[in-house]
């Protein structure tokens, strides 16, 4: 039996081995690569934080925008009014004027052009000095024409210095005023009858006969300075008395008070300064005379020239006399300007001095010049 003979084949040759080192390395690659993946893989799925500087997202320029600042109220506005009012009123002229804001205008119905609060500043110290009072009457709010303001309308009364001497009805004005949270920004002085002009006309014109060398400065407006305004405002204030009594004295009227005075004959003339002498009114009495009168041969002085010496001479003779009917007149006659007259004067010790033919010259209801007779008569 034969067998088959198998053909021996070679053996197969060994896989050879790598080194143990780069191994591991690869292996650490594979795990740096694997979490840098996974780590790509995770920041990519979160929304990243804005930075501190970045712009407002929509959503959060919306909200800022809902916070709006409250609206300027009524309440405000009558507060700012008022706070105007009492710093008239109070002579606090640098409170009244910080008020207005840097660029507000200031019209009134009586002067032209706008003004500015520093343009105004004369004015209120003028006001102050003698004593103007701003009374405040029904205020109405309205929407102002311009965004976030107000106007605020008060029906007011002006109370000067003569109205408040003569006691004279004050000068109405309507005041309106447009506010806003900054200050008043415009306001508007809308003056009634009688105006400044009708009631400041007829003192001044009193005050240029009675009183030439301050009568300049009782005008109004003719100050240029601060302090020109502050002692032209203590003038009127220092003559407003002496302006009522005379006109109580002449019987006139506040409004139009120098048409009566000037239509005055020198009888009434006379007659009115016996008014005033008998009353003891020194004020009144000297509202008959000017710088330029003169007073000649009374028993208390040769001559009285001017208003000083006029008036000593007078207080020393109302001093001396009866407390009541003290200087009586008769037999009175005029020809043109010149008025005579004959008198009976009583002392305080009910002693009694009569003369004839007093003579006195007088224009517009002044006496220019008074001549007294040398002698006396008998009062029988």
């Amino acid at each position: 039996m034969q067998t088959q003979q198998q053909v021996p084949t070679e053996p197969e040759s060994p896989e050879p081995k790598r080194p143990g080192w780069l191994v591991a390395a690869a292996a650490l690659v594979l795990i740096l690569v694997v979490g840098a993946v996974v780590l790509f893989s995770n920041s990519t799925d979160e929304e990243p934080a804005p930075a501190d500087d970045a712009t407002p997202t929509t959503a959060a320029t919306e909200a800022v925008d809902a916070v709006v600042e409250p609206a300027f109220t009524s309440e405000e506005a009558l507060a700012v009014s008022a706070s105007y009012y009492a710093a008239i009123n109070d002579g606090a002229v640098e409170q009244a004027l910080a008020l207005f804001t840097s660029d507000a205008v200031l019209t009134d119905s009586y002067t032209s052009g706008n003004r500015t609060p520093a343009d105004e500043e004369m004015q209120y110290v003028w006001n102050d000095a003698q004593g103007t009072k701003l009374d405040s009457g029904a205020c109405v709010v309205d929407q102002g024409e311009k965004d976030a303001t107000l106007t605020v309308t008060c029906e007011s009364q002006n109370r000067n210095a003569i109205a408040q001497a003569t006691g004279a009805a004050p000068v109405p004005v309507r005041i309106a005023m447009v506010v806003s949270r900054d200050g008043i920004i415009e306001l508007h002085e809308e003056y009634g009858s009688p105006d400044h002009n009708v009631t400041q006309g007829p003192f001044e014109a009193w005050m240029k006969s009675s009183n030439p060398d301050d009568a300049e400065k009782a005008s109004f407006g003719t100050w240029t300075t601060i302090e020109e305004a502050a002692e032209y405002g203590a003038i009127v204030a220092k003559y407003a008395e002496e302006w009522a009594t005379y006109l109580v004295t002449n019987g006139c009227v506040y409004k139009n008070p120098c048409v009566e005075l000037q239509a005055r004959t020198p009888s009434q003339t006379i007659s009115a300064y016996v008014t005033a002498y008998n009353a003891h009114d020194i004020d009144a009495v000297m509202a008959f005379f000017t710088e330029e009168s003169v007073v000649t041969d009374h028993p208390f002085a040769v001559e009285a020239a001017g208003l000083s010496s006029i008036r000593i001479l007078h207080s020393q003779d109302i001093r001396s006399a009866a407390e009541s009917n003290a200087y009586r007149i008769s037999n009175v006659e005029v020809t043109g300007d010149t008025v005579t007259w004959d008198h009976v004067w009583t002392n305080d010790q009910g002693e009694k001095y009569c003369k004839q033919g007093q003579s006195a010259i007088i224009e517009d209801g002044t006496i220019l010049v008074w001549t007294w007779p040398a002698e006396d008569f008998s009062c029988s």
